[in-house]
Parts: C-alpha cells; structure tokens; sequence
C-alpha cells in the first residue's frame, strides 16, 4: 500500500517592474499580478529596477521564476531588461536538460497539448455530415484495396515458395454472415469496407497471435495499415531467417516513403484522407524493389550509400541480406523481443507515488545511474521504449533485478544500439551516453521518504 502525503512546495518568484509602487494603470496591473501570485501560495520578491533584480539573483538563489517588464517604464527600459536577462543567462546554477526536459514534455508533449485536443473538436465538427462520410469512405477504399493487393503478391510469391510482405489482418473471412470462409482478397471490397466483422480479432484465429481473447472485444483500424516483415513464426517465436522491420524502414526513408511507426517486425503506414492508389502503388513498388535488391544482396554502398558514408567501419562492404542476417541474428541472441514481451505482461513493484518521485526530481534530488549499476533502483523518471510508446516503468517504480525483464530488455536494446550506429533506439528516459545507457534514480543518499512502500 502506497502511503501517500501531499507536500506543497515553496514557490518564489522575482517580479521586476518600475510601477510596482505606482498608482497608474500599469502599477496596479503589477500588484493585481502580485496578488494574484500570492493567493496561490507563491512568494514574491519585488523589484523596482533591474539593478535591483540583479541583486536579488545574487543574494537569493531560491528564486523559481522571473516576471520581467520588458520596458521597465524608461527610454532604455530595453537595454537594462536585456541586461537582468543576460546576467541571468550567465550564471552557472542552470537547470541540467535533462530535468528541465522531463517538466517540459508533461506540459508540452502531444499527448496533454490543448492545442491539439481543440484541434480534434474543430476537426469532428468539419467531418460531420455527408462529406466527412465521403472522405473517411475513401481512405477505408484505398485502405482497403492496398491490403488485398498486398495479399495476392504474396500469394503469387508464397506459391513458388518465395517471401514477400504482408499485411496483418485475416487471412479470410465470412462474407455477409455466409459460413463458408473465403480468402481475404478474394472477398468484396465494398463488405470490406462496410462490415466490422471483417476487421474484428475473433478467439482462436491464429493470425492475431492473442489466443482465446473475448469475441468483439476489439478489431482493427482498417486505415492503419501494420505490413509484416518475415522473421516471426506462426506458433509464435522467431523463424530461421527473417528481415527486421528497421532495415526496410531506412530503405523505403532513402527512396523518399515515410514510415509512421516501426516495430521488430512491422511497418505502420495510415491511410490518411489524401492517399490514392498512386501513392499507395508507390510503396508496393519500393516494397518490390527491397525484395530484388534484399535476394541479390545489393551493397550497401548503392542502397544505403548515407549510412556507409556515416559509419564506414561498421557497414563497408556489407550486402543488404548480409546485414539483415546479422540483425535477425542480433535480436534472436538478445532475446529482444521475448524481454519486450515480458517486460508489459509483468506488474513492477511501485516503492513511491509518480508524484513523489517527481518532487524530488524537481528538487535535483537525483542521480544518473549507469545500466549495469540500475538494479532495485527508484526511477525519478519514466521508461518509455518507442514503440509501444507506452510507460514500460513509471517514476517511483523499481527497476527490478539485473536479470528482470525492464534491464534485460534495456539491455538487449543496448546492445543493438552499440552494434548497428544509425538503428538505434528511442527510449524516453533513457539518456545515450557513448553507448552505454543512463537513466536518472533517485538518490539513494537521501533515504526513503515517507511517501515510500510500507509493507
């Protein structure tokens, strides 16, 4: 059980302006501001100079926040703020990125940002009626015909026992409630398009890879389109061979097609309103041209000629297939995707609220701790590998054992980073440091808080 208790915490702010003191419209608009800071518990430090903001810096270095009138209510009133601003700026006691970064993103990332959350209301109100109907109809059309396009190039590759992409969806369906299955590029757009039984994850199906899951319990977007590379067995597990997702994706980045999310072995693509068959037929061609280019070991020099110019000692000399081979064989020795797997089917132990560790984050009573000293640490931060995008531990979380699930997938990941420069990974909360991986702890020196588990 998580004892929890609230602590405020002391906010200063210096406010700089002339007319603090004045009765003009200005002065009482500073001490309304005033006011208004102190009523939320904020305690002020006036000036009314910037030489007296100046020394207010040097005496109090508990200062949070300046508010600065820019004009200062005289004729250089420009020149003495930028002077206050740029003895600010010279100080050494600035806030390391890394802490600021983690405050900035609450507020700032896209998850929480206003502006897109109207956005969407504005969008919603502009796709009501018949065109919003139109155009989503489009999207899903041309969705929907990539993926059976998709599927008879396989079919034609898979019966000459050759590879090819596919899209993850059924492999067949029942049309218009008919028992007989039928092959899924074989059925009728327009039921595809229209029917949601077609696109639900029904228990037993072996495609979906979820085993027994509730019937109707969820189905897929049919615009975001998942392509899967080879490497992952029917049963589960990994094949004998397989390409991963990472090395189309730089493929189809150097031939000018954007992917919107990469996996171990899948590509995301959204058929978003403008898609046609032209720029879908774009990416089936570039897909066909990975396989020619993958079959006969195209060098890297002509494929990937920025990636051999950036890391000449890594990739000189090396095919397409050959370094391929060696990033499936990478991810099958590391166990990447079987620790990914663990790590978000496994609870981590919570030794303090999210809120907590982020006081003491925000205080700097924290601690860059290096991988391979991370074990049964408390995080000041959250781990979130990319993708999922999704929190694999939160701040005030344990990291567990060496041997857990959380570091062994930090350090598989590690690993690959190390050894392919250019694929590497993106892991918020996770700092690169020449190679080796840094995360900020809470520092063990302070002891436990009260805020801290008590069994």
């Amino acid at each position: 059980m998580i004892q929890r208790s609230i602590k405020r915490l002391n906010l200063r702010a210096l406010v700089v302006d002339d007319e603090l003191t004045s009765a003009t419209a200005e002065g009482r608009a500073a001490r309304a501001l005033v006011q208004e800071l102190q009523e939320r518990s904020i305690e002020v430090v006036e000036a009314v100079s910037a030489e007296d903001g100046i020394s207010v810096i040097v005496s109090d270095s508990a200062i949070h926040a300046i508010l600065l009138d820019w004009t200062l209510g005289a004729d250089d009133g420009h020149t003495r703020a930028r002077k206050l601003l740029e003895f600010v700026r010279s100080r050494n006691d600035k806030i390391p990125h890394e802490r600021f970064n983690e405050s900035f993103m609450m507020h700032a990332s896209t998850s929480p940002l206003y502006t897109i959350i109207v956005s969407n209301d504005v969008t919603t109100a502009m796709m009501d009626g018949p065109g919003g109907v139109a155009l989503t109809s489009e999207s899903i059309a041309e969705a929907v015909a990539f993926r059976q396009t998709m599927a008879r190039v396989h079919r034609q590759f898979d019966a000459k026992r050759d590879w090819f992409f596919q899209t993850w969806n059924a492999d067949s369906v029942r049309q218009n409630g008919s028992g007989r299955p039928i092959a899924f590029d074989e059925a009728s757009p327009d039921f595809l398009a229209r029917d949601p039984d077609a696109w639900v994850l029904h228990p037993g199906d072996h495609w979906h890879g979820f085993g027994d899951l509730e019937d109707g319990y969820c189905m897929l977007d049919p615009i975001k389109v998942s392509v899967i590379t080879p490497g992952v067995a029917d049963t589960g597990g990994l094949d004998e061979r397989g390409i991963p997702a990472t090395l189309v994706t730089a493929y189809l980045h150097h031939r000018g097609v954007e992917v919107e999310k990469t996996t171990d072995f899948t590509l995301l693509f959204l058929f978003s309103i403008g898609v046609t068959k032209g720029k879908w037929g774009t990416l089936l061609n570039v897909l066909l041209d990975f396989k020619r280019d993958h079959d006969r070991n195209a060098p890297l020099e002509e494929v990937l000629p920025h990636l051999v110019h950036r890391h000449p000692e890594a990739y000189r000399g090396l095919g397409l297939r050959d370094l391929g081979d060696r990033m499936f064989a990478q991810l099958k020795d590391s166990c990447q995707t079987r620790w990914l797997a663990q790590a978000f089917s496994t609870l981590p132990t919570p030794e303090m609220t999210p809120n907590a560790a982020y006081q003491r984050l925000v205080r700097g009573d924290i601690e860059h701790v290096a991988l391979d000293d991370l074990a049964d640490r408390i995080l000041a931060t959250s781990v979130v590998p990319y993708p999922p995008g999704i929190p694999m531990l939160m701040p005030g979380e344990s990291t567990g054992a060496a041997s857990g699930p959380y570091l062994s997938y930090l350090r598989a990941l590690a690993s690959w980073d190390r050894r392919f420069p250019g694929f590497g990974h993106d892991t918020h909360g996770v700092e690169n440091r020449d190679g080796v991986y840094h995360v900020q702890c809470l520092r063990r020196a302070a002891g436990r808080s009260q805020d801290a588990v008590r069994s």
